[in-house]
């Protein structure tokens, strides 16, 4: 995962990594769970809040896997 330039900023990954972890919670949980606590983490530790479209898939992510 990178951004459009070799530096990304820590707001920017964790949503992609939120997003990411969205994409694979069915099919793969274990790393969907990681990639979520990842993405939360980042996003915490910039107080940034996820955009309303993707905090419900961060709600129903965070319902199909279990947090490492």
């Amino acid at each position: 995962m990178v951004g459009p330039r070799s530096y990304a900023s820590a707001p920017a990954m964790g949503e992609c990594c939120v997003r990411t972890a969205a994409a694979l919670a069915r099919s793969d949980p274990r790393p969907a769970a990681e990639l979520l606590g990842l993405g939360h983490w980042l996003l915490e530790h910039e107080e940034t809040a996820l955009p309303p479209t993707l905090a419900a898939h961060d709600a129903r992510v965070t319902g199909l896997v279990e947090a490492p």
